[in-house]
């Protein structure tokens, strides 16, 4: 019984999880509309439907009793969650180019975990939407899949300190959880404007600055050229680049 307790508690969770990057995974549409790819709605909007779904069924999904789990649930509620998000954030890179599934998650668990390792050969020529959404899991994944859905804030089964640490995460917080998280965001996406203008002092357009301060501020690695950095031939940007990284 306790082992079925636990299970709705790791559902519970993760379905919260898959509402927040629902949520979010819907501000690739906006480039898809600015660039107007439209070919691309479909392989797009798979992610935020799948996510929104599973999201929506999963926090269903809860424990007949209030306890605190022990930590070791909250450690496979985070890895599952992280592992379903990979295995959701490939979507896009099958039905938008077409390559296969395997390719597509690991492109996509490199992404949202910020590692920035690619499996895409011909970059230059994939669609900025989906170059966008490469950077866009970065950029996210930089701060922590769980430390964005504190700061969304819903009543979780696992404490949100659990979650928090259970990530990997060592900062310090203040008192109130969701308040720690909602700052963070704060100084992220401040962070992310001040330097994209930054970065455009190079001379480099908005679309790429925005892009590589993206990627640059959650760990580097994606580009949106084959050659990555390399093709700017910009000393400059690339000095600059240094205090974003």
């Amino acid at each position: 019984m306790k082992r079925i307790e636990h299970l709705a508690v790791i559902a519970h969770d993760m379905g919260l999880v898959f509402e927040f990057l629902g949520i979010a995974s819907l501000f690739p549409l906006v480039v898809l509309a600015i660039f107007q790819e439209w070919t691309m709605l479909l392989p797009m909007a798979s992610a935020p439907f799948i996510f929104f779904v599973l999201g929506f069924l999963l926090t269903k999904v809860t424990p007949k009793t209030e306890f605190t789990p022990p930590i070791s649930v909250t450690i496979v509620a985070v890895a599952l969650s992280w592992f379903g998000i990979a295995l959701i954030g490939a979507l896009p890179y099958v039905f938008g180019i077409g390559i296969p599934y395997t390719d597509a998650v690991f492109e996509a668990m490199s992404g949202w975990t910020g590692s920035g390792f690619t499996m895409i050969t011909n970059l230059d020529s994939t669609p900025n939407t989906l170059l966008f959404w490469r950077s866009f899991t970065q950029w996210i994944g930089g701060i922590g899949i769980i430390a964005f859905g504190i700061s969304l804030r819903r009543k979780t089964r696992v404490t949100l300190f659990r979650l928090y640490r259970s990530e990997g995460r060592t900062e310090e917080m203040m008192p109130n959880v969701v308040s720690t998280g909602r700052r963070m965001w704060l100084i992220y996406l401040f962070l992310t404007f001040v330097f994209t203008g930054l970065i455009m002092l190079s001379g480099i357009p908005l679309w790429d600055s925005l892009n590589l301060v993206m990627v640059a501020l959650a760990t580097g690695g994606f580009s949106i050229h084959d050659v990555g950095i390399a093709y700017y031939h910009n000393p400059l940007l690339e000095m600059l680049l240094i205090p974003v990284m």
